[in-house]
């Protein structure tokens, strides 16, 4: 977000005052989007970060609170308040309750779908997307979506979001859609510090998506081609070994196999090392036992243990292998003479 600072006062009192002409009118997602804009225009970097909040404020005749809500470090995620959530902003009853009652205006339907998306998870959301998560970068891309690293306008958080195209999937081929729902059924029920988090899912008109935390530095493929590979980067993949045999670990006790085990499938956020990429994990909970022979779903032939190549009987055993292969990079770079 760059800050322009290149709109005169009058001009952006003309605008703002053009979106607030009618008294207690609800602001539609556009006019909240207009203001941040009109408020970045004006160098009001911060400001243009919480334009639910400053709407609010503005109806209240009190923007000289707004300084007070940055400083706190409130933004638009935390709306809607309690009269005691706003009593660190406000010092006067009567403006705690003015602002609970003014809130609501600027609380639309699609903004409450995705405050329900980010705090509570767990139920398919179908609302605009766009409209809520700003796309800061593109992180990679395949036949039938991408991943991109994007940030909530409520909460300013930046979150990894998988989108897949509904148009394309449908026309071209069901399964991508399949390893959508099922990498979204795994992640719901999957809670482990070596696991990337599941923060949400929703339908728009254009795409199905999936948000996910934290937003990696880089995966382990490209950590592992380093150079030099220094003496720090040695002694943080040393830690790495345990790390993945725990979360490896935690899935199989959970009765559910990865598949697809892989280095680009392992993230690396600081000295924090997670698994990913759960579109085609099995989830064998109402089943007796861990083994299939049905036809295997897409698989890394490099990291494939015989019996999936074979298209053979495989269970839990195939994902040991498969990190097995995984554990060999990883030690082949730790074989560099001055490290061992």
């Amino acid at each position: 977000m760059t800050v322009d600072n290149s709109l005169s006062i009058e001009v952006f009192e003309d605008a703002v005052s053009d979106i607030f002409r009618y008294k207690d009118r609800t602001l539609a997602d556009s006019d909240i989007d207009r203001l941040s804009e009109l408020l970045l225009l004006r160098g009001k970097k911060e400001w243009a970060l919480r334009p639910r909040t400053y709407a609010v404020l503005r109806m209240m005749n009190r923007l000289n609170a707004m300084g007070t809500f940055i400083h706190k470090q409130l933004n638009d995620f935390n709306i809607p308040y309690t009269v005691d959530r706003l009593a660190s902003v406000f010092s006067d009853s009567s403006s705690r309750d003015e602002f609970v009652e003014k809130q609501s205006l600027v609380m639309t339907k699609e903004s409450g779908k995705a405050y329900d998306l980010e705090r509570n998870g767990g139920r398919h959301r179908h609302f605009d997307a766009s409209s809520h998560f700003e796309i800061i970068r593109l992180l990679g891309r395949g036949g039938f979506g991408e991943v991109d690293c994007v940030r909530s306008k409520l909460s300013l958080r930046e979150y990894a979001r998988k989108r897949v195209h509904r148009v394309k999937a449908f026309a071209k081929e069901h399964s991508a859609l399949k390893q959508f729902e099922n990498e979204v059924h795994e992640l719901k029920r999957l809670r482990h510090h070596h696991l990337v988090k599941f923060i949400g899912s929703y339908t728009d008109p254009k795409y199905v998506g999936l948000i996910t935390s934290p937003v990696a530095d880089y995966d382990l493929r490209v950590f592992l081609s380093r150079q030099p590979f220094t003496r720090t980067d040695a002694e943080l993949l040393r830690g790495f070994f345990g790390c993945l045999c725990s979360a490896v670990s935690y899935l199989h006790k959970e009765k559910c196999r990865h598949k697809d085990i892989k280095p680009a499938n392992i993230l690396i956020k600081g000295q924090t090392v997670l698994l990913t990429d759960f579109g085609t994990a099995r989830d064998w909970n109402d089943m007796s036992k861990s083994t299939t022979v049905d036809r295997p779903g897409p698989f890394t032939p490099a990291y494939a243990a015989p019996e999936v190549a074979a298209w053979g009987p495989r269970n839990t055993s195939s994902d040991i292998y498969s990190l097995g292969m995984v554990f060999l990079d990883m030690t082949v770079s730790l074989r560099v003479p001055h490290q061992l």
